[in-house]
């Protein structure tokens, strides 16, 4: 997969309701991702979370407030509750670093492990089951709502909701199945 492939994959994820599936297929094929150890993804993981903070407060301390146009809009619009706390910057980095945990832990756990690296993981039917089980599991999470009133509770679960999703697609939904498809396997031989 040539970068301008990469690059158009990763924009038509971000533009789709269920972008965990094309970048995972777009990733599939990046042994960095899939190699890497849980140590790695928290160090990294950490690094983004701190070299953020530490932008944000280099620009606190120069009087550059990020959320600038948050009063303004909140004066002009229509409805100012259409203003949201997810839309924000810090909302967003939220996000990033909630899915990145989450694909740490999925790409390091046993789940994971045993049925995608295993003899399942390129069966065409074990693929089309779990990318059709996850399809279903991405809408659910739609209905999750995360409550706003509180900005550190909202940002601390938003951080959870954004990493129990790959840890769902990439280890939990693939291990079911997994142990779904085993008992099958066994009569047939």
């Amino acid at each position: 997969m040539s970068v301008e492939e990469l690059k158009g994959t990763v924009i038509i994820s971000v533009s789709f309701q269920s972008p965990g599936m094309l970048v995972a297929e777009a990733f599939e094929h990046t042994p960095g991702i899939q190699t890497a150890s849980l140590s790695m993804y928290l160090k990294t993981n950490l690094f983004l979370f701190l070299f953020a903070l530490g932008f944000y407060l280099l620009l606190r301390l120069l009087d550059i407030d990020l959320l600038w146009s948050v009063p303004i809009a909140k004066k002009w619009c229509a409805n100012p509750d259409w203003i949201h706390i997810d839309t924000t910057p810090f909302a967003g980095l939220v996000r990033n670093l909630g899915v990145l945990f989450g694909l740490g832990f999925a790409v390091n756990s046993e789940m994971f492990l045993m049925s995608c690296r295993g003899e399942n993981g390129y069966k065409p039917s074990f693929r089309l089951l779990c990318a059709i089980t996850s399809l279903t599991t991405l809408q659910l999470y739609r209905f999750i709502k995360i409550p706003t009133h509180t900005e550190h509770l909202f940002y601390m679960l938003s951080f959870c909701k954004s990493a129990s999703i790959p840890l769902t697609v990439v280890a939990l939904i693939p291990y079911c199945i997994h142990m779904l498809m085993k008992p099958s396997e066994k009569k047939m031989k």
